[in-house]
């Protein structure tokens, strides 16, 4: 099996300079207008074998480049999978295009290219093989393409197009059938035969036999002044073999249903996943094992779980798999090393990804078990604020809508790493992965220490800390982006903040009036010294014993904003966090000012 390895772009759209690695599965995701369906169109244009050619205009040229001067390319990589030489069969098919590297390694590559011809004074589109050394080696022609295609279904699908037009997937599937003559005489038989049993039945109507009269009067006023007049008859069946095969429709009937319905007269769900089995149908029909299949959007028209399955079923295909979606329904499912983000930066669009090698295997499988456990919102993320849990998570949220803060406007994710484990995710947030801005809130204890030699060790600050050291050097920690709390844990210190009263309220609200009440007098009679206990101890010691963390900081946290209404005795800390991370987002946005895009200042 062959695959497309590799998209490598030059002024194309937003792509102006840019490698996109592709595997045998991968998820393009992405803000809107950020380049993912460009990608399958470029891919498309390459390599989809129905096609007559490939067409630019100079729209598709980067937004500032002279088309005249310089030319809009995609060169597009292919490798044999599994292997680093192609088979007996692949070579004897692509043998003088082959590309050897110096490693050893075979591939192919092709260039398409969109270029101002002098000669002719005109711009001109070609595909060509190419070699390392970027020599021009032949033409990709329609016949490579069919070794190594690409079919692209757009995020717009249409089962009235794919399935009644004369050029849709349905007429291509059908058109391809080749009955032997002895069958196709029985078809056309039957036809004939079931045709004049229906018209029996029918030609005693009243309406029909008027619109026969009809049309008999006028055309043989207008077209039939002989004596030899025409006739008008009617046909309940084409009895043309090919005519037949494509007015066949495709009737679904859904469990519990009594009986079938033609697919459009389904919902859009159903009607989108025909247009996907259309497809596939037609890439099996014609034997495209090396077909590489491009989904824009999977999730369109379908719920959650439908999602999920129709990923993992084309994940579980023999062929190359290409996704774009916005849905972290589709990226929740999904090896996190599958996955592309395409990013908008000014004018331009970068790629950023896990590169090959760069977590342990013991890294990837965490990163893979938080994402099944937890979501991957984080790849759709403009920046980042890393917490421990979803105590912390769901307090920082309601004290943000009681700031006036935006976290979804500003595209910003609380991620809560469920306990200590912050390590993998800062790794994955550097410039040489997905190059998400983040920021990191956390404990006052040995948490922070870790966190700190965490950044230490990636060159991110310049000195490690102790447990000693670490509150001398706290501004300096900010300032590159981790904030510890200024007391042990979260609860502890919103409580030495001045809201004990909020959170005994919180208790009461979850756990019922007397519930802290009764926990302290039980704990009286087992020991009396328990009596002289602060408030504070008594409510750490029953949260610690009852759990549901998470619960309790959501009440506390809209207690002390009165409903999430005001802000004014939030601790300075969180607000701190909460604006610095505000701002962090904010140096992100990108704003159109007429023809031009900038960051905000």
């Amino acid at each position: 099996m062959i695959y497309v390895s590799r998209l490598t772009t030059t002024n194309y759209r937003r792509l102006k300079k840019e490698q996109i690695p592709l595997k045998r599965h991968t998820v393009l995701i992405g803000e809107n207008n950020a380049g993912k369906t460009s990608v399958l169109n470029i891919l498309d244009l390459a390599l989809n074998p129905t096609r007559r050619a490939a067409y630019f205009d100079e729209q598709d040229v980067t937004h500032g480049v002279d088309a005249a001067q310089d030319r809009l390319t995609a060169v597009i990589e292919i490798r044999p999978s599994g292997s680093l030489t192609f088979s007996a069969g692949e070579r004897a098919m692509f043998d003088p295009h082959i590309d050897v590297q110096t490693d050893g390694k075979e591939r192919l590559l092709v260039r398409l290219e969109y270029y101002f011809d002098d000669e002719e004074q005109a711009f001109r589109t070609r595909t060509r093989f190419i070699k390392s050394d970027d020599k021009d080696d032949g033409s990709f022609s329609n016949i490579f393409k069919q070794r190594v295609p690409l079919f692209h279904i757009p995020a717009l699908r249409s089962a009235s197009r794919d399935l009644t037009s004369k050029t849709g997937t349905w007429a291509r599937i059908v058109g391809g059938i080749q009955m032997d003559p002895a069958k196709s005489k029985e078809v056309e038989k039957l036809a004939v035969e079931a045709a004049a049993k229906i018209m029996e039945l029918i030609l005693g109507e009243k309406k029909l036999s008027e619109t026969t009269s009809t049309f008999s009067e006028l055309l043989g006023t207008v077209l039939w002044a002989t004596q030899d007049s025409g006739e008008i008859s009617y046909s309940a069946l084409p009895s043309d073999q090919r005519e037949f095969l494509q007015s066949m429709q495709i009737m679904i009937r859904n469990p519990g249903d009594s009986r079938s319905v033609q697919i459009l007269g389904h919902g859009d769900g159903t009607q989108s996943i025909a247009v996907v089995a259309l497809m596939l149908a037609y890439v099996n029909a014609l034997g495209y094992v090396d077909a590489s299949i491009a989904v824009e959007e999977p999730e369109s028209h379908l719920h959650p779980h439908a999602t999920r399955s129709l990923v993992r079923y084309l994940w579980n295909r023999p062929q190359q798999v290409i996704i774009t979606t916005h849905s972290t329904h589709v990226t929740d499912v999904v090896s996190p090393d599958d996955v592309v983000v395409l990013k908008r930066r000014r004018q331009i669009t970068v790629a950023r990804y896990i590169p090959d090698s760069y977590y342990s295997e013991q890294e990837l499988n965490e990163l893979t078990r938080y994402i099944r456990t937890s979501g991957s919102e984080f790849f759709f993320s403009r920046c980042v604020l890393l917490v421990e849990g979803a105590t912390e998570t769901i307090a920082l949220r309601t004290f943000a809508e009681a700031l006036g803060i935006d976290l979804d406007c500003l595209g910003i994710t609380l991620l809560g790493v469920g306990g200590q484990n912050f390590g993998p995710f800062i790794k994955l947030f550097q410039p040489i992965a997905l190059d998400t801005p983040y920021l990191i809130m956390c404990d006052n204890d040995r948490v922070a220490v870790d966190v700190a030699n965490t950044l230490y060790k990636m060159n991110i600050t310049t000195s490690p800390v102790t447990g000693a050291t670490i509150e001398n050097v706290r501004q300096r920690l900010e300032e590159n982006g981790l904030f510890f709390l200024p007391s042990d844990d979260f609860e502890i210190f919103v409580m030495k903040e001045g809201h004990v009263k909020e959170y005994e309220q919180a208790i009461e609200h979850i756990f019922g009036t007397h519930a802290l009440d009764s926990y302290v007098d039980h704990r009286i009679k087992n020991d009396a010294q328990y009596a002289n206990a602060s408030r504070q101890k008594q409510i750490t010691d029953f949260i610690d014993k009852n759990k549901r963390k998470p619960e309790l900081a959501y009440e506390a946290a809209s207690i002390i904003t009165n409903g999430r209404k005001d802000a004014s005795n939030i601790p300075d800390y969180f607000v701190r966090v909460l604006k610095a991370i505000e701002t962090l987002a904010k140096s992100q946005v990108v704003v159109t000012d007429g023809n031009t895009e900038k960051k905000p200042e």
